[in-house]
């Protein structure tokens, strides 16, 4: 139990009053004043438990008696100690001492006691973003189930939409309502458009896996996605209403299902039924294939145990084989009674369509089979462009917004540009390994989480954050300088530029100032406490990290000295939703950096003011604006950590954290182009609005001077600029309406050179409309696109909005809307709201909320004053812990970065944003960090 506190507060300070002396008897000179006392007042403990005493001492000069008011009275000597108590409220201690000669003169000195109420209440709201929906029939045994386990009983679901879920096989999983029958199938409805992409993501492969099947809406199975995957995509073939069927092979599992506009099969299971391959073909390998004719021999006794003919084997390689009429009965005789049902009422397309589809069950089973190495199907190649960094197009709202793309037609950065995350650190991660240079670690104590104090292995352990591990700095990285053209994952910034990883962040996602500050001075090249300094000093500083509070000496010297050494230093300005200073962002020569998402506005959470020099995308996970089937965050690399092996990941995320790197790699495009860029180059051109888009009132405002445009950016670093043609550009490329939504904003801009200006729109639809909001002269500016539903039948409905200009080629923002018969309700399933003592990560209460609408209030009633931490998730799996992975989850103020409260009255406000956070991770091991305490996600009280 949290004991209550009460502190003491003491205010010393002495009230004079003097009088002159006036006649007096005869003498010439009169009578002197009487010397002035003086008095001293103090109270220990300074801090003291509810209900419990204290000590008070004071001393005097000059005085010869004193007298004691408010909380204590009489009169008292010129000096002694006293105890007071019980303190039970709050308590003014007050003593006036004086002498006898002449005019008295008096002094005083306060002593208050704060003592806090017993017990306070906290309250806020957890709000739902509108493309949230959960599970009917989860496992969790509080929640009232609703099941979805056949067509009859499929689950509507608006488009786009992210869902959380959970499946498990007869037996499998946590004790709960689906664990004795099993809940092996999710079925939903939804209508669709051709061309959109489904994603299925598995939280843990480990504890079974899961196929997605796409069904018409009269039951022909039209495509089917395998194998024990981390993601499963499919691409929806032709516009029209749909089932999806999520289902449990074997194990149970919580998943997240999205469905959006685009999205990329390159991390998906190969084992896809509209991949090309040869039906009723497989390749298969033999652990015991290297052996030769052993090998041949196994070949062939694996390919009679299933019924398949062996064609022809190549020794120490794989065997090709065909499947057979036995082979078929093998494969449906392996499957439970009630799959053999359900597959008996599907219908396929052709019978090739069926002999594909029985070839993936084929390869399935095979792969269950502890003789086989690998089975797969025998795919067909063409000599086709495979897109690089598939995971582009998650990015494609932020990239956009800055006119990246446009930057890269000149650069993509050097590996000679140098940019210092200063941060958690970084983990081994395939899209990054080849951008880093030599970093430090400076963490040092009990938080360092490694082992050790300052030393030269930046790798982040990772943070222990509600049943998952956070990789904060790993996500910042990648946004700066993720690897680009390299065939996987994401793309950074400024994407041939390298990384400095400085780790001064601990495994409890705090750090000092003293670490931090060395941390900038090792990054600038100069003298530190490690000793060391590195070959090639940064270019650029990223510091995602800070604190409410003016900025320190300490921290200033520190920033003078880089920027001196030649460094630009970039901060996030903090997620505190104020115009207070948040420190190091408020710093002298920092860049301070604000947040906003999708529409150009401010995210709701991010710092504005004074102090805030630039804005750039951070990202809003409560909304989906540009109907993507996703939050709104920011796309970047991550990681995956199972007990001491870490996995290569992506996630979203948002936060300042996540803007101030958008702008770290456009300082590394514009160094890239010119060598000798100095900071004070740059804050020249930032503030005379050449590197930004003005997005709020004309000049600077609470936002700076404007948001990032890496194209102007670039152009303008350059010494002899390229000539560049207009060009127009709108962002966001793609807005989604959702069931209930009518009204969205887009900016069209020049993103090129010269001038030019809009000379035209036109819509695709008569549902379609589209007006000025703001704009110049030039035409230039926001624009409202908006839908109108009336006299529309129920369905989902794709558009377009164009915009011509007077110069270059038109472009379009694609629109998504759905008409639906009773609009969807958010829907983030019975959420589990606890209150966690921050010193020891535990919870000491819960309240339970239905998470349904867009957002529901809580309230913790008689909480004991003290530190604590809000966490808020599902526990679709009945484990006891909420926010495992595939969970929803929320942290205040935001999550991922979960900020401590301290309590000491009743408290409200206390706003957070849950939703479906799975990353899609790829299943290939980085090198091991250092081993860190492991740690699940909060348990429950109930």
């Amino acid at each position: 139990m949290v004991r209550k506190q009460a502190r003491l507060f003491v205010v010393a300070g002495a009230i004079l009053v003097a009088s002159c002396g006036g006649g007096g008897g005869g003498g010439a000179g009169g009578n002197s004043p009487p010397p002035t006392p003086t008095v001293s007042l103090s109270a220990t403990p300074a801090s003291l438990t509810q209900g419990a005493r204290a000590t008070l001492t004071w001393s005097s000069t000059n005085a010869t008696s004193c007298t004691a008011s408010n909380g204590w009275s009489g009169a008292r000597a010129p000096s002694g100690t006293e105890e007071i108590g019980p303190i039970t409220a709050t308590t003014t201690y007050a003593i006036a001492c004086s002498n006898n000669g002449g005019t008295p003169v008096s002094a005083s000195a306060v002593v208050t006691f704060t003592a806090p109420p017993a017990s306070v209440t906290l309250s806020g709201t957890i709000t739902i973003p509108s493309v949230t929906q959960v599970d009917g029939d989860t496992n969790d045994d509080d929640a009232t189930p609703t099941p979805n386990n056949y067509y009859t009983e499929a689950q509507r679901l608006p488009n786009p939409v992210v869902v959380g879920g959970y499946v498990n096989d007869a037996g499998a999983g946590e004790d709960g309502p689906s664990f004795e029958s099993g809940d092996r199938d999710d079925y939903y409805r939804v209508n669709l458009l051709g061309g959109q992409v489904i994603e299925l993501i598995s939280a843990d492969t480990t504890a079974g896996y899961l196929n997605m099947d796409l069904i018409t809406s009269d039951r022909r199975l039209v495509d089917s996605s395998a194998g024990n995957a981390k993601v499963h995509q499919l691409t929806v073939p032709a516009s029209g209403e749909y089932f999806i069927v999520v289902t449990a092979i074997e194990g149970a599992m919580n998943y997240n299902l999205a469905i959006g506009r685009s999205g990329s099969t390159a991390m998906a299971s190969p084992l896809v039924l509209s991949r090309e391959f040869v039906p009723g073909e497989v390749l298969v390998k033999t652990k015991s294939a290297a052996a030769g004719g052993v090998g041949a021999q196994k070949q062939s006794q694996v390919a009679g145990a299933y019924g398949l003919a062996r064609q022809y084997g190549v020794p120490g390689m794989h065997a090709l084989m065909k499947l057979s009429g036995q082979s078929l009965q093998v494969a449906a005789a392996s499957k439970k009674p009630q799959v053999q049902t359900k597959e008996s009422e599907m219908s396929f397309e052709s019978e090739q369509a069926r002999l594909k589809w029985q070839t993936l069950q084929m390869v399935q089973l095979l792969n269950e089979d502890p003789e086989v190495e690998w089975a797969e199907p025998n795919y067909i190649n063409h000599a086709l462009a495979v897109p690089n960094d598939p995971e582009y197009n998650r990015q494609r709202w932020h990239y956009e917004q800055i006119s990246l793309p446009a930057a890269w037609d000149t650069t993509t950065g050097k590996p000679s540009v140098v940019v210092a995350v200063i941060d958690t650190g970084v983990t081994a991660h395939l899209d990054l390994t080849s951008r880093y240079v030599a970093g430090y670690d400076f963490v040092r104590g009990a938080g360092a989480g490694d082992g050790d104090d300052d030393d030269s292995d930046p790798r982040d352990p990772g943070t222990p954050s509600t049943g998952t591990y956070m990789f904060h700095g790993t996500h910042v990285a990648g946004t700066i300088a993720a690897a680009g053209n390299n065939g996987q994952g994401v793309t950074g910034v400024a994407w041939n530029a390298s990384i400095m990883p400085i780790r001064v962040l601990g495994v409890n996602n705090s750090g000092s100032i003293e670490d931090i500050i060395q941390g900038i001075l090792a990054s600038a090249g100069l003298p530190n406490r490690s000793g060391a300094t590195p070959a090639q000093r940064a270019d650029i500083i990223n510091l995602s990290l800070g604190g409410l509070g003016s900025c320190s000496n300490a921290y200033q010297d520190a920033i003078n000295r880089a920027r001196a050494a030649g460094v630009i230093v970039i901060a996030a300005a903090g997620n505190d939703n104020t115009d207070r200073n948040f420190a190091p962002a408020s710093c002298n020569g920092v860049v301070s950096v604000s947040s906003v998402g999708v529409d150009r506005a401010r995210a709701p959470y991010s710092n504005y003011g004074a102090s805030v020099d630039v804005a750039a995308p951070g990202g809003d996970t409560s909304v989906d604006r540009n109907g993507d089937g996703a939050y709104d965050g920011i796309f970047s690399t991550y990681s995956i950590r199972e007990g001491n092996t870490y996995y290569s990941s992506y996630s979203l995320l948002q936060g300042t954290s996540m803007a101030a790197p958008h702008v770290a790699g456009v300082a590394a495009l514009m160094k890239s182009v010119n060598a000798s860029l100095t900071p004070a180059t740059f804050d020249s051109l930032l503030a005379s609005g050449a590197l930004t888009d003005d997005i709020g009132p004309a000049g600077p405002d609470v936002l700076g001077v404007g948001l990032i445009n890496a194209a102007k950016a670039v152009r303008a670093a350059a010494t002899t600029p390229p000539p560049v043609s207009p060009q127009l550009s709108v962002s966001p490329t793609s807005v989604g309406f959702g069931e209930v939504g009518t009204v969205n904003e887009v900016t069209v801009n020049n993103s090129g050179g010269g001038t030019m200006s809009v000379t035209g729109t036109t819509t695709s639809a008569a549902w379609l409309s589209v007006a000025p909001v703001r704009t110049g002269t030039n035409g230039l500016g926001t624009y409202r696109i908006q839908v109108n539903r009336t006299g529309l039948a129920a369905g989902t409905y794709n558009g377009w909005v164009e915009f011509r200009g007077s110069v270059g080629t038109a472009v379009r923002t694609a629109v998504l809307m759905q008409v639906a018969p009773a609009p969807a309700v958010p829907n983030a399933g019975q959420q589990y709201v606890l209150l966690i003592d921050s010193a020891t990560g535990t919870a000491v209460d819960e309240v339970e909320v239905q998470a349904r609408g867009a957002s529901v209030d809580f309230a913790f009633i008689d909480v004991q004053p003290g530190t604590y931490e809000l966490a808020a998730g599902t526990d679709m799996n009945n484990d006891k812990f909420i926010c495992d992975e595939g969970e929803a989850c929320a942290e205040y103020p935001l999550f991922g970065e979960a900020t401590p409260i301290e309590v000491t009255a009743d408290r409200t406000g206390l706003n957070m944003v849950t939703g479906f956070y799975s990353s899609p991770g790829v299943a290939t091991a980085g090198s091991e960090a250092p081993p860190a305490e492991e740690k699940k996600g909060f348990r429950r009280l109930r």
